[in-house]
């Protein structure tokens, strides 16, 4: 009887991916971990963000893409995204469109930054982060 292989990387834990000076204001930088690319963000007030690097319309990367500080717009077709991974414009919709961008959203998760390195939580599902914290 075939059994699956057990991942070799634990989910529902926290990742250190890179030290906190590495990633400026207004700045984002692209990671792969467990084989799934994540996004990293700081926004001009000096806050986290992490989505997954995927653009839902084409799947190109966000990170190819551009970031005001503020919200990032994939290369491709021009979707624009908070920084929460709501979609809140799509250049092809005309002004008249009822159509709800809103409802386009990219996975987001939980990001901290502490003794200076900033971690990822990658959860299984759907599950949110323990509270034990980073190790100090």
């Amino acid at each position: 009887m075939h059994q699956e292989a057990a991942p070799l990387f634990l989910e529902d834990c926290w990742y250190v991916v890179m030290p906190s000076s590495k990633l400026k204001k207004g700045h984002t930088t692209g990671r792969v971990l467990l084989d799934k690319p994540f996004l990293l963000g700081r926004r001009l007030d000096g806050s986290l963000f992490c989505l997954r690097d995927i653009c839902p319309h084409r799947a190109l990367p966000l990170t190819s893409g551009s970031f005001d500080g503020e919200s990032l717009t994939c290369c491709y077709h021009g979707w624009e995204f908070n920084t929460e991974g709501r979609c809140t414009k799509i250049p092809a919709l005309g002004p008249d469109t009822d159509f709800k961008t809103e409802k386009i959203g990219i996975p987001q998760f939980e990001v901290r930054e502490q003794n200076s390195l900033i971690a990822i939580y990658i959860p299984s599902s759907d599950a949110k982060s323990n509270d034990f914290g980073l190790p100090a």
